[in-house]
């Protein structure tokens, strides 16, 4: 049964799949799902969103039973890659941010280090 969110605000998502021994997070949200990941949970995500890079998409009895788990270095890739894509105002009234973009998205490559972005 799922907490009421007073509940939920007090016991945290890991805190749910620690003390209830999940083995795997389904979910429709990205932060649920990075959240899962990093606690190192595998997850299902089904919806669009930027959590389906770690995550598995469908659920049928493999990937239920055999859930895709990124390693570590895929899941920090995500995670500067993700960083590096929160801006402030000012930031995006300058043209950092645009420029930044531009750089991440620069041949397609995947940003694995600040190195790879420069």
């Amino acid at each position: 049964m799922k907490p009421t969110r007073g509940e939920r605000l007090q016991y945290s998502l890991v805190d749910q799949l620690k003390s209830d021994k999940y083995g795997l997070l389904i979910t429709f949200n990205s932060i649920a799902a990075a959240e899962a990941i990093i606690a190192g949970y595998p997850a299902i995500v089904l919806g669009p969103n930027v959590a389906h890079q770690l995550s598995g998409t469908t659920i049928d009895d493999k990937s239920v039973n055999e859930p895709y788990m990124p390693d570590t270095d895929t899941v920090n890739a995500f995670l500067l890659r993700l960083s590096l894509c929160q801006f402030n105002q000012n930031e995006i009234l300058s043209g950092y941010a645009w420029e930044t973009l531009q750089r991440l998205q620069k041949n397609q490559k995947h940003i694995t280090t600040y190195a790879d972005m420069v």
